[in-house]
């Protein structure tokens, strides 16, 4: 609803967006900067490549760095793999989780009683979106549980191949393979 019901040109200050991508290259348009976060990670490739230093982290258990091949990465995003995109999430997770409770906070000053609604709009074939969306769902419930004491409703939007493929240039052969198997990857979790 807007804020004031009556007003000739509603206003909606309550509503709050954040587009998050691993590709800032790709151009998330239409956002201010304050509505954009950024988990791109231009070292990933390295890091994919650094089994030592990822031995050291739990939270990192399930990624298998010799299952993925960092030479196919691209120089910008996920590249097409799950496991570099979920990667950059896990790596900023915190951050991550605090601009979500942050922006909860935001958009419940002044708001009164009104319900906590948050929309996720995920393309699940390309390897940020496949690799993310579930994570994202799981911290964005906790950022609810510590933001808003649990009270809140989480809708998730999710697209399949289509959305993606067009975007990704002929050239790339390996990463438009990976783009239907990422989808059916992800609805497999789901």
């Amino acid at each position: 609803q807007p804020d004031n019901p009556d007003a000739l040109v509603p206003t909606y200050n309550h509503i709050r967006f954040l587009a998050v991508d691993t590709d800032v290259t790709s151009g998330i348009t239409g956002f201010d900067k304050n509505e954009t976060f950024d988990i791109a990670n231009p070292n990933v490739k390295k890091a994919l490549k650094s089994k030592s230093a990822l031995d050291t982290r739990r939270e990192l258990d399930w990624l298998d760095p010799e299952k993925v091949d960092v030479a196919d990465i691209g120089d910008a995003g996920a590249g097409g793999f799950r496991q570099a995109g979920r990667y950059m999430m896990m790596d900023k997770s915190n951050q991550f989780l605090a601009k979500i409770k942050e922006m909860i906070t935001l958009a419940k000053k002044d708001a009164g009683k009104a319900s906590l609604y948050i929309h996720i709009f995920a393309g699940i074939s390309g390897g940020t979106g496949s690799g993310t969306f579930l994570d994202v769902c799981y911290l964005v419930r906790k950022a609810i549980s510590e933001a808003n004491g649990g009270d809140g409703v989480v809708l998730g939007y999710f697209f399949l191949p289509d959305v993606n493929l067009d975007r990704i240039p002929t050239s790339a052969s390996l990463v438009q393979s990976y783009v239907p198997k990422n989808g059916y990857a992800a609805m497999q979790e789901l």
